[in-house]
């Protein structure tokens, strides 16, 4: 396939906003930190140096996400183990089965903590950057022609606000977040966004390229059709993606997007 025979107008490519246009971590953590905190939870460990084992699908929607770590915090797993066996997640899932009732709901309490932390922009925005070369890849993207679009777990006003502060908002053809899933924090599992955006913007999903930070994003992403990226600017390593996700690519972050463009154009046949 040559790029000269490529009707770029019938490509989207869909981008997850934190992780992948956005370097959102540290201030996740934040998030995460002070709402056990005022939960009355005393971690024993920094949520940066677990937050990749958000990647997984077992655990990658909060409501998931906060009993394992409640469950890890409690337990005698090392964070040495958790940094160097891609398995450990599998001990974690055992943990959470042994939390108590009561656990549970301290850590679901967390979560709903976390969540309204998670509706003010302006909370711990200064802990958020751009990634490197993403504005100049949208605006590379835009230029051919090709459509984008946006598929994130924040809320509406987060990602309006994100977009708009990075200078990205203009150049986005359409957006999903989980109030068009009604608040389903695993929405991306499902492939639905894919579909959703490419039903909106009239683009067949097997046109749709899905870049994502996560293995559940990537799974998700090939349910519906789509091609996908997987960048390491996120929650996964490319270890974790070449035996857990699978895209059909793997770069570093989305500023390699435009050196790569023939590449990825061919995916699509």
């Amino acid at each position: 396939m040559k790029l000269n025979e490529v009707d770029f107008k019938k490509i989207c490519f869909i981008f997850d906003l934190e992780g992948v246009l956005i370097q959102h971590i540290s201030r996740q953590a934040k998030i995460i930190e002070t709402a056990f905190e005022e939960t009355g939870i005393k971690l024993r460990f920094k949520i940066k140096e677990i937050y990749h084992l958000r990647t997984y699908p077992e655990i990658h929607g909060s409501k998931k996400f906060f009993p394992a770590i409640y469950a890890l915090n409690k337990s005698d797993i090392k964070l040495k183990e958790c940094k160097e066996n891609i398995y450990v997640i599998e001990k974690i899932i055992n943990e959470v089965k042994k939390l108590a009732p009561m656990e549970l709901r301290q850590a679901g309490n967390a979560e709903i903590q976390y969540m309204e932390m998670r509706k003010k922009p302006e909370l711990f925005q200064e802990l958020e950057t751009v990634i490197p070369g993403a504005q100049k890849t949208i605006r590379f993207l835009k230029k051919n022609g090709i459509k984008i679009a946006v598929a994130t777990r924040a809320h509406k006003i987060q990602n309006e606000a994100l977009l708009k502060r990075f200078g990205l908002k203009e150049y986005i053809d359409y957006s999903v977040t989980k109030e068009d899933f009604g608040m389903d924090n695993e929405f991306k599992q499902t492939g639905e966004p894919t579909l959703k955006i490419a039903e909106q913007l009239k683009i067949q999903p097997k046109h749709c390229i899905f870049v994502e930070d996560s293995v559940a994003g990537i799974k998700g992403a090939k349910l519906a059709g789509a091609k996908t990226i997987g960048v390491l600017t996120g929650t996964s390593s490319k270890t974790q993606f070449e035996i857990y996700g699978k895209p059909d690519l793997v770069l570093k972050s989305v500023a390699e997007i435009k050196e790569k463009f023939k590449t990825i154009v061919k995916l699509i046949k």
